[in-house]
C-alpha cells in the first residue's frame, strides 16, 4: 500500500488535515465595563532566543522527541512502526513485547508516526483486550514513560473512576511538573453536556475532541447568500457548478414524490431520520436529480441512508441542510441557486461535550481530526495492515504529534506553553449556519500547527472559570486572573475587549496590556454579579488584539443550581464478592459528588431471578455527604447487617441535592458464598465408576460470571468448577474429568490399584469463587 496516497503531514496547514473551515468572530466592539485594572508583573523577563520556526523552509518532524503511546500495545513489526519504536513494555503480561490484540493502540501509534515522522515511539501496553482500563496500570506506564525520556504522553483512553481527583489525574499533574506534555481524549459520549470523562477534566492535560477530516462539501449560493450541505457518503457526488431546480415536498408519506412532478428536480423535504431512506428510495424511483433533508431544530446531522445496492444506476445525491438553510431556499426559490463546494471540517456528533464536572473548567481544549481516520492496524487482525477508525481517541495523536513538532522547534517550552500555543492558534470551526460551534463542543478550535509554531505570546491559564455560583451569591464580585508572557525582543501592546455575547454582563478588565520584551504580567478579570439575572452555563471571551493578531481568553460561569450533574465517578473496583476464596472478600465502590449533597444512597437489585421476586436492598445511606471523591468498602451486607443472598446484582447509586436527584446504575456484581454440591449415580458406583452431576449457581450464571472471572484472572480462562477424588478427605487428590456444559463428572477406578470390594471415595469440588465442598460416596471394585 502506498501510504503517501492518504498521508498528509500535519504541518501543511493550508489544505491538509488541520485546515479550518471556520470564520473568526465578528468585528470587535466596546465592552460594557472596561475599567482599567492593575497589571501585575510576574517573575523575571525571559526571552526566547530560539524562536526560528518562521525562518526555515524545512518542516519540523518531531525529530529527537519521544512520544509515549499508552494503550492496548502495538503491532511491533508493522512497517510503519517497527523502525520508530525505541522502547516498549507490556504492563498487562509483564514482558517487553506489547503486541496489540485490539487494534486500538496500533492505530493510534500509526497516526503519531504519520504526523510526526521524525519522532520516536515508546509503546506501553496498559489496556487488556477486555475489561476495565485499569488506572493503576496506566499510572505505572506513565511513570515508566517519564523514566524513559518521553516528552509527550498520548492517552487515548479514560480512567476507571470518572472524577477529577482520581489517581490518573494526579499522575498527569506529576508528569506536567516534570516537563511532559500529556494529551487525552474527551470521550465519545455525544452531544450531551458534561460528558467529558476523566482524566480529561483537569488543567494539566490537553483534552482533545473529535472533528471530521477536511472534506469538500456541496454548497448552494445566490448573490451573497450561501447554504451548506452535509452529503451522504454512500450516495453519488453533488454537482460542482450549474443551477439547482428546487422543489419543496410536503406530506406525511414518501408517496407524495412522483415521477410526473419531480423528475429532474432537487427535492427538499422535512422528515425525521427514521424516514430518510424511504424518502430517498421514492426520489430515486421518481428520477429526481437529488434530495435534501432537514429537521426542525437540528442544525447538523448526517443522512445515514441505508442503501441496499450501491451499484444501482438510479441512485441520486442526498444531503442534509439546516432549517435556516431550508428557509433561505424557500424564500429565494424563484431565484437561481448555483452549485459549488467548500473544504471544511465539522464537529463530530459523537465527540463528548464539556464543561468539566467538578473542576468547572472549559473543556475540551481543542479538537483534531478523529472521524474515519486511516492508520496502521495489526496485520494478524487486518490483512492489509491498515484500516479506518473513528473517535476522540484518533484525534489525540494528531495533537500529540503537533506537540512533538513544537518541542523539536522549541525544546525549552514548558507543557503550559505548548498548551497555550496550540489553543491560541487553533482555528474556530463553524456549523451549517456559519455560526461558531460553542466552546463546550470545539474548545478553542481545530489544531493548526503552523500558527502554533509561531506563537510568541503565552497565556496561563488559557481559559478562565468562575465556577458554580448559586442565587445566594448574587451581589458579590468574583475575580479570576491570567498571565500573559511576551517571548519576543519587542514591546507588544494588546487592546482588550469583550466578545459580543459577553457585553451584556458587568465584567471589568484592563483596556490594554503592554508587555516589555520577556515580561510576564498578571491580568485580573472581575465579574460583578450584582445585576446578573441570567442563569445557566454562561460563556464569553476576552479578545486581545495587536494589529491583525487576535488572542482569545474564553471564560465561563455556571449560575444557579440544576445546571450540572450531581453524581459521577460511580465505579466498582471488582465485580466479584467471594469471601470464602483467597481474593474478592469485599468490593470497594467509588463515587464523586461535584457539590455537597443532601443524601447519597446505594441499592442492589437481584437480576438473575424473575421480576416478581426481585427485592431491592439498601446498602448505603449517608446524609449530607460533602463534595469530592468518596470510597465505600462493602462486605456484602445491607444497612441492617443482613447478608445478601448469592446471585447476580445490579447496583445503583443515587444522589439528592437542590430538590433534584441523579442515579447511576451500570455496576453489575456477583456474590457467591455457597459451595458446589454433587449428586452421585449409584448404578455407576456398583461398576467402579464415580460419576455424578454438580449443582452450583456459577454454572447456571456462567454467561455473566465467566467473563468476570476471566477479567479478574488477567484474561485467562479459569475453570468454574474443579473436581478431584481421593480415598481420604485429607489425602492425595487426583483430578476428575468434568464437563461444565453437562455439569457432569466421571472417573473410572477400575484398574486404579484399589482392591476388590467396597471403598469410601471422597470427592472434592471447588468453584472459582474458592468455595469448597467434600462429599463421600462408595464404589464397588
Amino acid at each position: 500500500m502506498n501510504i503517501d496516497c492518504w498521508y498528509k503531514p500535519i504541518w501543511k496547514a493550508s489544505f491538509a488535515l488541520i485546515v479550518a473551515a471556520g470564520v473568526l468572530a465578528a468585528p470587535l466592539g466596546v465592552g460594557t465595563a472596561s475599567a482599567q485594572a492593575l497589571l501585575l508583573p510576574v517573575g523575571e523577563p525571559k526571552l526566547d532566543p530560539s524562536h526560528t520556526a518562521a525562518k526555515t523552509d524545512d518542516p519540523y518532524t518531531g525529530k529527537g522527541i519521544k512520544v509515549a503511546v499508552i494503550d492496548s500495545g502495538a503491532d511491533m513489526e508493522h512497517p510503519l512502526l517497527k523502525d520508530r519504536i525505541v522502547k516498549a513494555h507490556d504492563f498487562v503480561e509483564g514482558d517487553e513485547y506489547p503486541q496489540d490484540e485490539k487494534g486500538h493502540g496500533t492505530h493510534v501509534a500509526g497516526i503519531v508516526a504519520q504526523q510526526a515522522p521524525g519522532a520516536s515511539l515508546l509503546i506501553y501496553r496498559a489496556v487488556a483486550p477486555e475489561g476495565h482500563e485499569f488506572t493503576s496500570t496506566i499510572v505505572e506506564a506513565m511513570q515508566r514513560a517519564i523514566e524513559d525520556g518521553a516528552r509527550v504522553i498520548n492517552l487515548s483512553l479514560h480512567s476507571d473512576i470518572d472524577a477529577p481527583d482520581e489517581p490518573l489525574s494526579r499522575a498527569i499533574a506529576d508528569a506536567a511538573s516534570k516537563g511532559v506534555v500529556v494529551v487525552n481524549s474527551s470521550g465519545n459520549a455525544g452531544e450531551k453536556l458534561w460528558s467529558i470523562t476523566a482524566p480529561g477534566l483537569v488543567e494539566d492535560v490537553i483534552t482533545v475532541g473529535a472533528a471530521t477530516l477536511p472534506t469538500y462539501e456541496p454548497t448552494l449560493s445566490k448573490n451573497d447568500r450561501s447554504i451548506r450541505l452535509i452529503s451522504d457518503r454512500n450516495t453519488p457526488a453533488f454537482p460542482k457548478h450549474g443551477s439547482a431546480d428546487v422543489v419543496f415536498v410536503s406530506g406525511d408519506s414518501p408517496r407524495v414524490i412522483t415521477q410526473k412532478q419531480h423528475q429532474g428536480k432537487w427535492i427538499v423535504v422535512r422528515t425525521p431520520s427514521s424516514s430518510v431512506t424511504s424518502y430517498y428510495e421514492a426520489a430515486c424511483r421518481a428520477k429526481a436529480s437529488g434530495i435534501l433533508f432537514y429537521q426542525d431544530g437540528k442544525v447538523e446531522w448526517e443522512p445515514g441512508i441505508n442503501i441496499h445496492n450501491e451499484q444501482d444506476h438510479r441512485l441520486i445525491p442526498a444531503a442534509t441542510i439546516s432549517p435556516q438553510g431550508a428557509t433561505m431556499l424557500k424564500q429565494g426559490k424563484s431565484a437561481v441557486w448555483q452549485w459549488g463546494e467548500e473544504q471544511r471540517s465539522r464537529m463530530s456528533a459523537m465527540s463528548s461535550r464539556g464543561p468539566a464536572v467538578g473542576t468547572w473548567l472549559m473543556k475540551p481544549d481543542l479538537v483534531a481530526p478523529g472521524i474515519d481516520v486511516r492508520s496502521s492496524m495489526p496485520r494478524d487482525l487486518y490483512e492489509q495492515g491498515y484500516g479506518n477508525m473513528s473517535g476522540s481517541s484518533m484525534a489525540v495523536p494528531y495533537v500529540s504529534a503537533a506537540a512533538a513538532i513544537i518541542l523539536e522547534a522549541h525544546p525549552e517550552w514548558t507543557p503550559a506553553m505548548v498548551k497555550s500555543a496550540l489553543m491560541t492558534s487553533a482555528d474556530k470551526l463553524t456549523d451549517n449556519n456559519g455560526s461558531e460551534y460553542p466552546y463546550h463542543a470545539q474548545g478553542s478550535g481545530l489544531v493548526n500547527i503552523d500558527k502554533a509554531l509561531d506563537a510568541h505570546t503565552f497565556l496561563q491559564p488559557t481559559a478562565l472559570t468562575y465556577g458554580v455560583v448559586g442565587s445566594e451569591s448574587c451581589g458579590t464580585k468574583k475575580e479570576q486572573t491570567f498571565q500573559v508572557t511576551n517571548r519576543t525582543a519587542q514591546e507588544i501592546t494588546y487592546q482588550v475587549t469583550l466578545s459580543s455575547e459577553a457585553r451584556k454582563w458587568d465584567i471589568s478588565y484592563p483596556a490594554s496590556i503592554t508587555l516589555q520584551p520577556g515580561e510576564t504580567v498578571r491580568v485580573p478579570v472581575v465579574w460583578d454579579l450584582t445585576t446578573l439575572k441570567e442563569t445557566g452555563i454562561l460563556t464569553g471571551s476576552l479578545q486581545l488584539t495587536n494589529g491583525t493578531e487576535l488572542l482569545r481568553i474564553p471564560f465561563q460561569l455556571i449560575h444557579g443550581s440544576g445546571h450540572y450533574p450531581l453524581l459521577t465517578g460511580w465505579f466498582a473496583d471488582d465485580q466479584l464478592l467471594t469471601p470464602n476464596g483467597d481474593k474478592h472478600k469485599s468490593i470497594r465502590f467509588h463515587y464523586y459528588l461535584p457539590g455537597d449533597a443532601d443524601r447519597m444512597i446505594i441499592t442492589a437489585s437481584r437480576i438473575d431471578i424473575g421480576k416478581k421476586a426481585e427485592v431491592e436492598y439498601l446498602l448505603f445511606n449517608k446524609p449530607n455527604p460533602t463534595n469530592g471523591l468518596h470510597a465505600y468498602e462493602w462486605n456484602g451486607t445491607d444497612v441492617t447487617g443482613r447478608k445478601l443472598p448469592d446471585g447476580l446484582y445490579n447496583l445503583k447509586s443515587k444522589a439528592f441535592a437542590d430538590g433534584r436527584s441523579e442515579m447511576k446504575d451500570d455496576q453489575i456484581i456477583y456474590i457467591d458464598r455457597e459451595a458446589p454440591r454433587a449428586t452421585f449415580m449409584k448404578a455407576k458406583a456398583e461398576r467402579g465408576v464415580v460419576q455424578g452431576t454438580v449443582q452450583d449457581m456459577m454454572l447456571t450464571l456462567d454467561y455473566a460470571v465467566r467473563p468476570m472471572f476471566r477479567i479478574a484472572s488477567g484474561n485467562k480462562q479459569p475453570a468454574l468448577i474443579d473436581v478431584k477424588w481421593s480415598t481420604s478427605n485429607t489425602g492425595d487428590w487426583k483430578s476428575v474429568r468434568f464437563n461444565e456444559d453437562k455439569r457432569m463428572f466421571y472417573v473410572s477406578l477400575v484398574g486404579s490399584g484399589l482392591k476388590k470390594g467396597k471403598h469410601n471415595i471422597f470427592v472434592r469440588m471447588e468453584d472459582a469463587a474458592g468455595n469448597v465442598q467434600i462429599q463421600k460416596t462408595q464404589v464397588n471394585i
